[in-house]
């Protein structure tokens, strides 16, 4: 007499870890889709502090600014 084996049925950690692996390709895609909007983010921030300080520095008459 052979013995019928059930159908494998996913453990909860399993279930676990394809959720995770699913999770870690979204938030992988998510950054590479925000990563050049972050880019410009900073430049412009770092443009705009870099211009406050030479305005400040050229105020006080110590300006090395290339603009």
């Amino acid at each position: 007499m052979s013995q019928v084996t059930k159908p494998h049925r996913s453990t909860f950690i399993e279930q676990l870890a394809s959720f995770e692996l699913f999770f870690l390709a979204l938030t992988f895609f998510l950054l590479n889709l925000a990563f050049p909007f972050l880019l410009f983010f900073i430049g412009i921030t770092h443009l705009a502090i870099s211009r406050v300080i030479c305005t400040a520095m050229r105020t006080a008459k110590t300006s090395t600014c290339a603009y």
